[in-house]
């Protein structure tokens, strides 16, 4: 994604934010579907899988040394710790975010497109998202600064507690 900045992160916390101003009822008055629950037990079962599998062809290396137990993938999930459904974009990657590159605004949040794949649910989905296109670190730092994500102590948001260890 061409020109973020850290106007493009202060306009992303501001963007998500608002979105929880949007009734869950009213949303689904309109029929955006609710977001099929996910099982983070199965998720992490999956993704060793995968991630056994990619070490056992060699294109990871090194990384029994971080998780000599082969349990690289470990999940926290607290539901105590949901501030419930609200509406996402549920697609929400490069792509579909407008951004001005004129030197004035470099940055700006300009729009978001395709809301063809928008929910009811979990805003840790349009965080992954951003994740691919911003990058990890940007992504966290969005999450830490949208209040109705409800990030959890030590800086993880509320429903991304799946941890992969890639060394």
């Amino acid at each position: 994604m061409a020109d973020v900045t850290t106007r493009t992160e202060r306009d992303l916390v501001i963007l998500l934010d608002s979105w929880k101003a949007v009734s869950v009822d009213d949303a689904a008055a309109t029929g955006i579907p609710y977001q099929t629950a996910c099982n983070l037990d199965i998720l992490r079962q999956n993704a060793n899988k995968a991630l056994l599998n990619l070490m056992s062809r060699g294109q990871l290396q090194n990384i029994s040394a971080l998780a000599p137990d082969d349990s690289v993938i470990t999940a926290d999930f607290n539901p105590d710790s949901e501030a419930g459904p609200i509406l996402i974009h549920a697609d929400l990657k490069g792509e579909h975010i407008l951004l001005d590159s004129s030197p004035d605004n470099k940055g700006k949040v300009l729009g978001i497109l395709d809301w063809t794949d928008a929910q009811i649910g979990d805003p840790a989905t349009d965080i992954a998202g951003l994740s691919i296109s911003v990058g990890a670190t940007m992504a966290t730092l969005i999450a830490q600064g949208v209040p109705s994500f409800g990030m959890r102590e030590g800086g993880v948001p509320r429903s991304m507690q799946c941890v992969v260890i890639i060394g």
